[in-house]
């Protein structure tokens, strides 16, 4: 299995989201910063990650429980891409 690194970059969002994830899952890296759109927010997050792979995922997106295990094979069965 591989360690799958979370972070949550909190685009000045008045929600409260960013909070409940600090909260409740300690073991997500929460990162804030003022609202200067999604590219920033992203650009954030990739500075940030230490990853092989990356996924960017918006507050609206869904994954099934075996979406990482089913991505990560195909992507390393498959570099040549």
């Amino acid at each position: 299995n591989s360690h799958i690194e979370i972070i949550v970059v909190d685009d000045g969002s008045t929600d409260g989201g960013a909070d409940f994830v600090e909260h409740h899952f300690r073991q997500v890296k929460v990162l804030r910063q003022a609202n200067l759109g999604a590219p920033e927010a992203r650009n954030y997050g990739l500075r940030e990650a230490k990853g092989e792979f990356i996924l960017f995922l918006d507050s609206d997106d869904i994954l099934t429980p075996d979406f990482f295990n089913k991505k990560i094979e195909a992507l390393k069965n498959n570099r040549e891409w």
